[in-house]
């Protein structure tokens, strides 16, 4: 690995130390500085240090004793799976430059409490620094340790090292903060880099991720047939927003009664399963069956979404399914979304990007030529988006059953 992908990889680990989900952190680890004085303050930042880098090589050995099994199965050799990794990195960071990073924050994390301030708690904290905040860093732990994995695939040494990289980036900050005064750990704490972590860490993943793929001989042929191959599986993800989104959409419905929120869940959860379909391509009337479902789904959508941008407009819907082309279905379907939900919630809005990629997929093969990569892309970042407004929802009927309440 070279230099410059080492340098990217300690920056990446800078950024972790500052994402929402390790800040929890930071009080406790500052309080057992103060508690120790600035004579001993920096051994303890050195004890903790030691036992967060304890606790990522942990990480670190067990998805390299992962890569063992992997091995005897990669029978087109170790290109494939550099570029996929590569292409998981960019796909990584252009989630972190979106709202979806806000999904990953909502997750929860644990801030250690300790009755009694000693050197071996700061070692112990050290060590649960990274499993406590796991959860809601899955972007950036992902994104590290599949390099870690990746390099176990070439040797032990190159796993080890990019490792020790990574947790160095980690613990920098917290060395500083061990040295630092006071008022110096307080501007640390709202420099840019705290407070633009996220969009800081995007940039870094993407640009790791491309030189990953560009370091691969013939890597545009190879990126063309990773994105081939795991075209179908992606999917999976578009039914996995699909049945959280119809989880809040319906049960907001049903709680004040009103019939746009359960069509536009109901045609998001039929379009998710209809997505599926050609995974179960061994099954008789599979085709038949998500022809169906995909044609139902985008009149739901566009049902829902007229009936809250206009009831007028409803006298549109009826046109659908005369239509010839699939792209008028889709079209009228993005359109109702962005003009029902859309209009009314910035992140209803945001979600449109799961809709326009079904439009950009199905316009492919007929007027527009984009190649696999940039669709395997757009994939992940398109299907999850409706997780954004699914978790507004959630909200909203939370605060609605409190009410309740009162």
């Amino acid at each position: 690995m070279d230099v410059a992908n080492l340098a990217l990889i300690y920056l990446l680990g800078v950024e972790t130390a500052f994402t929402p989900c390790f800040l929890p952190v930071l009080p406790v680890f500052i309080n057992f500085v103060a508690g120790f004085g600035r004579e001993r303050a920096f051994l303890t930042s050195v004890l903790f240090v030691t036992g967060s880098t304890a606790s990522l090589m942990l990480y670190s050995l067990l998805a390299a004793y992962g890569s063992s099994f992997v091995r005897p199965f990669l029978q087109a050799g170790l290109a494939p799976l550099t570029v996929g990794v590569g292409l998981l990195l960019v796909s990584l960071g252009v989630v972190l430059l979106t709202p979806e990073r806000r999904i990953f924050s909502m997750l929860p994390s644990v801030q250690p409490r300790f009755r009694k301030i000693s050197m071996l708690n700061a070692l112990v904290l050290g060590f649960t620094f990274t499993l406590v905040a796991a959860p809601c860093a899955a972007t950036f732990l992902v994104a590290a340790f599949s390099l870690v994995w990746l390099g176990s695939m070439n040797s032990q040494s190159e796993a080890i090292l990019t490792a020790l990289v990574y947790a160095g980036g980690v613990n920098t900050p917290f060395l500083l903060l061990g040295l630092l005064t006071g008022k110096a750990s307080e501007k640390l704490a709202r420099s840019p880099v705290v407070r633009h972590n996220e969009t800081i860490s995007g940039f870094i993943m993407i640009l790791l991720g491309a030189l990953t793929v560009v370091s691969v001989e013939n890597y545009d042929l190879y990126s063309q047939y990773v994105a081939q191959a795991l075209a179908p599986y992606l999917a999976l993800l578009s039914l996995l927003s699909g049945i959280f989104y119809a989880r809040a959409a319906l049960r907001l419905g049903a709680k004040i009664n009103s019939l746009p929120p359960m069509l536009l869940g109901t045609g998001i959860l039929l379009l998710g399963i209809s997505d599926t379909a050609p995974l179960f391509g061994f099954l008789p009337h599979v085709e038949i069956a998500g022809a169906v479902l995909s044609l139902a789904s985008r009149i739901l959508i566009a049902a829902g979404g007229l009936m809250l941008a206009k009831p007028v407009l409803l006298s549109v819907l009826p046109l659908a399914p005369l239509t010839s082309t699939t792209l008028v279905l889709d079209s009228l379907m993005l359109f109702s979304w962005i003009a029902g939900p859309g209009r009314r919630d910035r992140d209803h809005l945001f979600a449109a990007l799961f809709l326009m990629i079904h439009l950009i997929m199905d316009a492919v093969p007929v007027a527009v030529e984009l190649p696999p990569v940039a669709i395997l892309l757009l994939q992940p970042v398109s299907y999850l988006s409706l997780l954004v407004p699914a978790m507004k929802l959630s909200r909203v009927l939370t605060g609605l059953r409190l009410l309740e309440e009162v």
